[in-house]
């Protein structure tokens, strides 16, 4: 799952531009990330589908989905066929449908270290848009051009004007 995300590094007063697409507050530039641009992202077309891939996955931790408001998380370890549907029933149903689902993933479960993808529901696509993780999981990702991060983390947003879905 991780490998088919492709991503290509960007300058800070691009990914400002691609953080004002998304979100109305301004991108404060004390902030201590390196930004990437999601050219490639994980979507599906169902909540189900979505979910057991991201079970299936190497390094998959734990997925939070927004029950009006309520953080409810699900670990892998734990997550039968039941909670599968439950989070899909949740997912569907929110109203905003954007960051309303999170996928976390973790080389080690005991590492403080992990990768977040948040999720948005576009023209009957599920697409994770957003991405923050740490510099140790970049190689887990398809990484386009030339790298050179400075930072611990790195903040990653999709652009709609690129759509690779």
């Amino acid at each position: 799952m991780l490998s088919e995300i492709v991503l290509t590094q960007v300058a800070d007063n691009s990914f400002e531009e691609l953080h004002r697409l998304w979100y109305s507050i301004l991108l404060t530039n004390n902030q201590s990330n390196d930004y990437v641009k999601i050219l490639a992202p994980v979507n599906s077309t169902d909540y189900r589908t979505l979910i057991r891939d991201f079970l299936d996955a190497d390094y998959s931790d734990r997925i939070s989905v927004n029950n009006r408001g309520i953080w409810q998380k699900y670990y892998k370890r734990r997550t039968n066929k039941r909670d599968v549907n439950e989070i899909s029933k949740i997912a569907k149903a929110d109203g905003i449908k954007k960051g309303h689902l999170e996928f976390y993933f973790k080389k080690n479960r005991y590492s403080k270290e992990q990768t977040k993808i948040k999720f948005i529901e576009l023209k009957g696509r599920i697409i994770g848009y957003e991405m923050l993780f740490s510099r140790t999981h970049a190689e887990l990702f398809n990484l386009e051009g030339r790298f050179e991060f400075k930072w611990d983390k790195i903040y990653g947003l999709w652009s709609p004007d690129n759509a690779q879905c």
